[in-house]
């Protein structure tokens, strides 16, 4: 069975931008647009992918942040891929990286299932054709 590896990759800018929209929708929208904040991607020790929303303040007071969860990211993703009509299948692996200073959303479909490994929030297909293209974090 022929085999795809999708890497789709998305800017902070973009991202944040998203998940401003999303979190505004049926809400008033505040005087403070997506210019005031920052948005940081960064990888935990597990590999796992953390997002970090960032308000910017004037000089000499303390800055604002907040985490992204995963599902609020997941949910930005889809909206992203939905909105630049790039199809995801429902049926793949479905990885979060980092790729320079961007959001790589890797797809992989047409792999061994094998047995499904459930962590860090995703379920993962084993398959070891694919190793090269899919390292494992350590």
């Amino acid at each position: 069975m022929p085999k795809e590896v999708r890497h789709i990759l998305f800017t902070p800018e973009e991202l944040l931008r998203a998940i401003m929209e999303q979190a505004m929708q049926g809400r008033p929208t505040p005087a403070q647009t997506a210019d005031s904040f920052h948005l940081e991607l960064a990888a935990d020790p597990r590999g796992d992918v953390v997002a970090r929303i960032i308000r910017r303040r004037a000089a000499g007071r303390s800055t604002m942040s907040w985490e992204v969860s995963r599902q609020e990211l997941h949910q930005v993703l889809l909206v992203l891929c939905h909105g630049a009509r790039i199809p995801l299948p429902v049926r793949g692996d479905k990885r979060l990286g980092l790729s320079g200073l961007n959001l790589c959303l890797t797809v992989v479909t047409g792999a061994d299932p094998g047995p499904p490994v459930v962590g860090a929030g995703a379920v993962r297909y084993a398959d070891p054709e694919l190793a090269p293209f899919m390292p494992v974090p350590g």
